[in-house]
């Protein structure tokens, strides 16, 4: 989810019939992300990214660079082209134990490289929903199935409608598809 001007509410739910299947929320920075208090920053040139992980709740964070960069669990990936500018790190972010179901909850908010901080995300679980709140917006997510909703200055819309030609049609009540987040 966009919340502008400069934030993505990320929310992913990882199901796997078999719980010690290592599940895993990836970002691959182009500058080598930096520890901010239980948060990481990535700065490159004038701009810098804020990475606030609200779930999991005290998560197992891995950066990767260098000649590992380019492989996972054993197996090497190495890129089959020149492409531009390659990342030069892989942040990884893991649950702390294994389970069936595994919810990520990720804050980013871009920012000018002089920017020190941006507002904490703070996490909210209410029944089968979690909420991302920041500054002033609120966004919830179903945590069994798709949909949810965005609340900004008290007006709360609906997430779950379908994208047709640029526009956001609803589905009736009832219906199956994808939402938008």
């Amino acid at each position: 989810m966009y919340l502008r001007p400069d934030t993505f509410v990320i929310f992913d739910r990882v199901r796997s019939p078999r719980p010690e299947f290592r599940k895993t929320w990836l970002l691959q920075a182009m500058k080598r992300p930096e520890r901010a208090g239980p948060h990481w920053v990535v700065t490159n040139g004038r701009g810098r990214l804020f990475v606030q992980t609200l779930l999991p709740e005290d998560p197992r964070v891995v950066l990767v660079s260098g000649e590992d960069l380019y492989a996972y669990d054993g197996r090497s990936f190495p890129p089959s082209r020149e492409g531009g500018p390659a990342p030069e790190c892989r942040l990884e972010v893991s649950p702390p134990r294994p389970a069936t179901t595994d919810l990520f909850l990720h804050v980013l908010t871009a920012a000018d490289s002089g920017t020190a901080a941006v507002p904490a995300g703070r996490l909210g679980l209410q029944g089968g929903e979690v909420v991302a709140a920041v500054g002033e917006a609120k966004v919830g997510f179903r945590t069994d199935g798709t949909g949810g909703w965005v609340e900004r200055g008290g007006a709360r819309t609906p997430l779950g409608g379908r994208w047709s030609r640029g526009r956001l049609r609803r589905r009736p009540a009832g219906s199956r598809g994808a939402g938008v987040s």
